[in-house]
């Protein structure tokens, strides 16, 4: 790599870490904002859903604090005594924040399943819908906006705020919706239901929220035993590998590619191995197809490390 190319990507990587940095600071005092006003509903609404939603957005909360502290460590330079850098800091992070989400979620059902054995509770409908419908409108503007700025960064911590966003923003809008009910079905058999309403839709609402710790869970296992990433992924990177190998220039190297391809956190690291057509291989060429390939998956994954090496029998 030249000169000017190692000033290129340098000047890349800060501006990404900048649009990082600012991403999360936007979740983060989006986060304080709901949690105090969440806070204050569900202490005058009596609300175990809201309740829930507060000690969800709380959790999610501190998480964003600390990705805001690890983000610098997650651009440091690969060396010998760290091959992989700090990318299992990431990894580890999120696997955390999973587990942590998914303990939150299952003491507050089992809460819920207590207070509707013990007969329900009435809350104020009307100030819970209106304060959720509200959510879901702010909801969806911080997940457009975030998923704006995380088109070039490609940030596996922004994406997760993403994620969070999102599925709030889903979650206030049917919790809104599941609150105006009252408000139709008065003087109806349904009146029956008010008291265990909130519980309902507190336990439904983990329905929704539940997959999605789990899954980051999962992907973080997945990473920490080295395990190829998901099919798509994998399918992709070969996609756009073969693409490039298959121009006019190159075709004449070698007769058959294999692959292999792990990630860890936002980084990949995938070695291509390719069979030679000749015994002889020309070092100039070679250089120049793994630079091709490389710079094609960076522009998609923005964080590649790619080894190109001979299949010799």
């Amino acid at each position: 790599m030249t000169a000017q190319e190692a000033q290129k990507k340098l000047k890349k990587q800060k501006k990404i870490i900048q649009i990082e940095e600012r991403a999360l600071q936007v979740s983060m005092w989006g986060g304080i904002f709901f949690v105090i006003l969440e806070l204050i509903v569900a202490i005058f609404s009596q609300s175990q859903a809201v309740l829930m939603d507060t000690a969800f957005d709380g959790a999610e909360l501190i998480t964003t604090v600390v990705s805001l502290l690890i983000v610098p460590l997650l651009y440091k330079p690969l060396t010998e005594k760290r091959p992989f850098g700090y990318s299992a800091v990431e990894t580890w992070f999120i696997m955390i924040k999973g587990f942590m989400l998914i303990a939150i979620t299952v003491g507050l059902v089992t809460n819920n399943i207590q207070i509707m054995l013990s007969g329900g509770r009435h809350v104020d409908f009307s100030l819970v819908a209106y304060f959720e419908l509200f959510a879901a409108v702010v909801g969806i503007f911080v997940t457009m906006l975030l998923k704006k700025w995380n088109e070039k960064s490609q940030s596996p911590l922004v994406r997760a705020e993403i994620n969070s966003w999102e599925i709030d923003a889903i979650a206030s809008g049917g919790m809104g919706l599941a609150f105006l009910l009252p408000a139709f079905t008065a003087g109806t058999t349904l009146d029956q239901v008010s008291p265990y309403l909130d519980q309902i839709v507190a336990i439904v609402l983990t329905v929704f929220i539940l997959p999605r710790p789990v899954k980051m869970v999962i992907t973080g296992m997945r990473e920490l035993l080295l395990l190829a990433p998901e099919q798509e992924v994998v399918d992709r990177i070969k996609e756009i590998s073969s693409e490039v190998m298959a121009r006019e220039h190159f075709r004449d190297q070698f007769s058959e590619a294999s692959y292999d391809i792990v990630r860890m956190g936002r980084k990949f690291w995938v070695a291509i191995y390719l069979t030679p057509k000749s015994e002889e291989l020309s070092i100039r060429k070679w250089s120049e197809i793994q630079q091709a390939v490389e710079d094609a998956l960076i522009e998609e994954f923005n964080d590649v490390y790619l080894e190109l090496l001979p299949e010799i029998d």
